[in-house]
């Protein structure tokens, strides 16, 4: 279920017109990469998107010609990307949560930025990631452990548990300055996917998802 970018483009919508935005994908979060490209396409965006992952690279090219949104496609593992040009905004949408080595590809989307750029995040929310398998059935979360740092393994891939503070004091490291941060529920209606999970209820009183935006320190 991906709500994450959708409630933060609302808030972030101007971020994007006219603006040179590079969308960001893992191994684990490619497709859903290239959904978020046409969203910002749409929001009139001129779109750089990098995928590392085959065959959801030749997806999202076959996508692209059919489409035609001049979203432009480079296939590159995010944590050694070396890109020639500076972007307005990048967005990496579950994205972080996925990388072993997350504080490289950190790296690369702070680099990417031009002095007053914006980053734009999102991950799990750390209390979810948290509790993975200590979900109860009579509508509580249960968390015995917060504070370990420890891969969380998903049906498709292995995500990776890490504390808010991490993410947070990471911003600092790479020149960033913290603007602004959203934890969204779920609406009403997602709660008719046929793909919510058991415990979908729950999620709209607590977050599933933190999304957090940030701006390039000037040089």
């Amino acid at each position: 279920m991906d709500i994450s970018f959708t409630q933060a483009s609302t808030w972030e919508g101007r971020t994007f017109r006219n603006s040179r935005s590079l969308n960001v994908a893992s191994r684990a979060a490619s497709d859903m990469a290239f959904r978020v490209s046409r969203l910002l396409a749409r929001r009139g965006a001129l779109v750089t998107s990098i995928e590392p992952a085959e065959p959801l690279f030749g997806h999202s090219v076959r996508m692209e010609e059919q489409l035609q949104q001049g979203i432009e496609l480079i296939q590159a593992d995010l944590t050694t990307a070396r890109l020639d040009r500076q972007f307005d905004a990048v967005v990496a949408n579950m994205v972080l949560l996925s990388i072993d080595d997350w504080e490289s590809a950190f790296e690369v989307c702070a680099s990417a930025l031009r002095p007053g750029g914006r980053l734009i995040f999102s991950i799990d929310h750390p209390i979810v990631s948290a509790a993975h398998n200590e979900w109860r059935s009579e509508g509580r979360l249960c968390i015995s452990n917060y504070i370990q740092i420890r891969p969380v393994p998903r049906p498709v891939a292995t995500d990776f548990h890490r504390r808010l503070s991490d993410y947070l004091n990471a911003l600092r490291r790479h020149g960033l300055w913290f603007e602004r941060i959203e934890e969204p529920t779920l609406p009403s209606e997602a709660l008719a996917d046929s793909d919510a999970p058991p415990h979908a209820a729950l999620l709209q009183h607590l977050p599933p998802f933190v999304v957090v935006s940030a701006v390039k320190a000037n040089q």
